[in-house]
């Protein structure tokens, strides 16, 4: 007789949002949605969509330059510019 016990437990599934940015007034910066929605901050993950496909990075955001991404391999790098989607 085999007496083996299943367990079930839910899997915590998180779900990213996807967004389109628009610059803001702040000097290369670049919020969610519109100029007035949520800023992205120096350091925020997020994927960005380059060429169909999600690519996972982060965002460097330096007084009095544009703000752009750097791709989790720590070697690409891309500028962001009005009504790229992303997802945070």
């Amino acid at each position: 007789m085999n007496n083996t016990t299943t367990l079930d437990v839910p899997i915590r599934q998180t779900t990213a949002q996807e967004y389109i940015i628009y610059p803001t007034g702040s000097a290369g910066a670049f919020a969610c949605d519109s100029p007035d929605g949520y800023e992205l901050c120096d350091g925020q993950e997020l994927d960005v969509l380059l060429g169909g496909h999600w690519i996972t990075g982060h965002i460097e955001h330096r007084p009095h330059t544009a703000s752009r991404f750097i791709a989790r391999d720590g070697q690409s790098l891309c500028g962001l510019s009005a009504e790229m989607k992303i997802r945070i």
